[in-house]
């Protein structure tokens, strides 16, 4: 082969291996961009609100009153011969002696709060707190809503799990500003800024930002992912159809098509999910609840596990305009880029304040727990 010949091939060689480069060059830019442009783009769906423009609205009814749905419930309850909790039936103690029990509740709970007094609220970088809020607005509704849900929800990177952790509603809190009160009603007085703020300082536990769902935004967000398969029983489906009957009547649905005519471990779409996550009425009432809801999450993570990215990428686009938070963007961005790696964390589900081993009691509906020894407890599991 003569020396012309050999240098055309060397060059026509070393020409294919620049376009080959630069071809792969092209296309691992393209998706970048896309990617990048994808990404931005979950960051955009969230209703994002932040708490300097949160506006807290007062009620403008009482919602203790028949006008309530849950109180609603809890007077037909008994025509499905399920127990419910008796301490919901305040209304049977007289004026004197509510405000006797209201005194006692404020003298313990500043009491038990002197433990804590000294003590600063946890804050790790490598551990992220999202307080997940589930509220009971409906259509209409002038005001921020009690949250009937709180879930605080751990990414450690440290450990590699994620840790959900139940706050049950009727806690007894010093709302900031506002005094003695159960810990639903923070979010009432002043929406997710004052709850986060609530918890912080009751439980001196830092978290990092909240997201805010309803209950009609949560059946929205089921439904994208194609449904739960749940374990139901038939207590539970009794009270599920009153949950799905009343919902049904909020937005203006034929409730038949969604009441659950099977039990056993059965597949639920987003209606029938939510209806079984507010089930308090039960055995276990309230604490089976704050089970129930992690129930659900958990079986939603262990399908994200299980899809595609095209499952995951629809998911999302469809899921997060249902969620409000004080989330920025780019923090949006922070943790959808390392979705991959949270979906492969250890999920653990089993928590809830009060704690069964920790000393508590009931009084005027409120539940008094020792907050030193659940401040402890806290730091053990979440850090």
């Amino acid at each position: 082969m003569s020396e012309k010949k050999k240098l055309n091939k060397g060059q026509k060689t070393s020409r294919n291996i620049i376009i080959l480069v630069c071809t792969l060059l092209t296309i691992i830019i393209a998706v970048v961009i896309v990617g990048y442009f994808l990404i931005n783009g979950y960051a955009h769906k969230f209703n994002y609100i932040a708490d300097e423009d949160v506006i807290a609205t007062m009620p403008t009814e009482d919602p203790t009153q028949g006008t309530d749905p849950e109180e609603v419930i809890s007077k037909i309850i008994d025509a499905f011969d399920v127990q419910y909790d008796p301490n919901e039936e305040s209304s049977s103690y007289s004026p004197e002696e509510l405000e006797k029990m209201a005194a006692e509740v404020s003298k313990q709970a500043e009491e038990n709060a002197k433990a804590l007094e000294n003590v600063e609220v946890k804050k790790n970088a490598n551990v992220q707190n999202i307080l997940l809020i589930g509220i009971d607005t409906r259509a209409g509704s002038s005001w921020n809503g009690l949250s009937d849900s709180m879930i605080l929800c751990t990414i450690n990177n440290d450990k590699k799990t994620i840790t959900l952790t139940s706050f049950m509603r009727d806690l007894c809190v010093n709302i900031p500003g506002k005094g003695t009160a159960k810990l639903n009603a923070a979010h009432g007085k002043g929406a997710g800024p004052l709850l986060v703020q609530t918890i912080e300082e009751n439980f001196k536990i830092h978290i990092d930002y909240y997201a805010t769902v309803n209950f009609y935004n949560m059946i929205n967000i089921i439904d994208a992912l194609g449904g739960v398969d749940i374990d139901v029983t038939d207590e539970e489906a009794n009270v599920m159809a009153i949950y799905i009957k009343q919902m049904c009547q909020g937005i203006g649905l034929d409730p038949t098509p969604y009441y659950v005519t099977t039990t056993g471990h059965i597949h639920l779409n987003g209606m029938q999910a939510v209806a079984y996550a507010r089930n308090r009425y039960t055995k276990g009432w309230d604490y089976k609840r704050t089970e129930r809801q992690r129930i659900i999450l958990t079986a939603m993570f262990a399908k994200l596990q299980a899809s595609d990215l095209g499952t995951i990428n629809s998911f999302l686009n469809a899921a997060l305009p249902n969620i409000t938070t004080n989330m920025p963007g780019d923090v949006v961005m922070y943790f959808v880029n390392n979705a991959s790696l949270y979906l492969g964390y250890g999920f653990q589900a089993g928590y809830r304040v009060p704690f069964d081993d920790i000393g508590w009691t009931s009084l005027n509906s409120m539940l008094i727990t020792d907050l030193a020894a659940t401040h402890n407890r806290l730091m053990s599991i979440l850090y």
